[in-house]
């Protein structure tokens, strides 16, 4: 319907503002709330806990340790803000449609 496609248009618009200024603060944000052991690393079970805190419950093992690979550009294990920050985008716009497209059939707006 063109109201969906307007969400995703909104989606869209927004996971775009990573290339702003206020776009890295927003990641850089979420990376600090997301490390919870306060570590300055982001490791599997940190991006588990907050991937499904944001909502995204269908990200499995398999799916957060694919996150997890592509973003660790040093290959150690855990990602950084800087490579948390080069993933973040995909992810996002991926996921932030599959939760309003989850939301609008269980709210009966996708029927």
């Amino acid at each position: 319907s063109c109201l969906i496609q307007r969400i995703f248009g909104v989606i869209g618009d927004f996971v775009d503002t990573h290339q702003t200024k206020i776009g890295s603060k927003i990641a850089k944000s979420l990376f600090v709330v997301m490390d919870s052991n306060k570590d300055g690393t982001l490791d599997e079970e940190e991006l588990k806990a907050a991937f499904g805190v944001l909502g995204f419950t269908w990200l499995k093992d398999k799916q957060v340790g694919g996150f997890l690979q592509r973003a660790d550009k040093d290959k150690n294990g855990v990602i950084d803000c800087e490579e948390f920050e080069g993933e973040l985008t995909k992810t996002l716009r991926v996921n932030l449609v599959k939760l309003a497209k989850k939301n609008g059939e269980d709210m009966g707006f996708l029927v």
